[in-house]
């Protein structure tokens, strides 16, 4: 099935680009508990530096992708994927995030269940990603998305990210 096919309905996907800015800026403006709980600060910089950062391992820009879920012409939610890494039949999803107003609704279980057609379309078959020891319902949420702790932690000066993985 076609990715775009398979979202919610009255939602459509792009991939995101830095004339996004804005609206990925106002989305997380309504998330701020993320970045307490990542000892982080919201600012254009970062999320500019987001879109195109990827791991220290030679991937080319290719391998990313950061796509965001429209409701019309309001982003209401992002995810940033990093394909075929740190294997080649595995992706990281590094970012996602609901608009706070579409959250408690089946909205994110849903876009994750087209982001995980989209990645066996790229022969993907783990998917792996990290959440803060401090986002409890974060960890709730992925746990009802089929995702297991590996036993892998790192640790930070303003948190502990705790690793999670998928086999599709």
């Amino acid at each position: 099935m076609d990715f775009k096919a398979s979202l919610p309905q009255g939602i459509s996907a792009s991939l995101l680009s830095e004339q996004d800015l804005f609206q990925i800026y106002k989305l997380c403006q309504t998330q701020p508990q993320y970045f307490k709980q990542m000892g982080q600060i919201l600012s254009y910089q970062h999320l500019k530096h987001l879109l195109t950062a990827l791991p220290d391992s030679g991937l080319s820009q290719d391998s990313k992708q950061f796509w965001g879920f429209w409701k019309g012409k309001e982003l209401i939610a992002f995810c940033e994927l990093i394909l075929k890494f740190p294997e080649e039949d595995a992706a990281i999803i590094g970012w996602f995030m609901v608009k706070k107003s579409a959250t408690g609704r089946g909205l994110g279980s849903a876009l994750i269940r087209s982001l995980k057609m989209h990645l066996v379309n790229f022969k993907i078959k783990e998917i792996i990603l990290s959440y803060s020891d401090k986002n409890y319902s974060g960890k709730h949420f992925w746990q009802g998305q089929g995702f297991e702790p590996t036993g892998e932690m790192e640790k930070y000066p303003e948190v502990t990210m705790i690793t999670m993985s998928c086999k599709l």
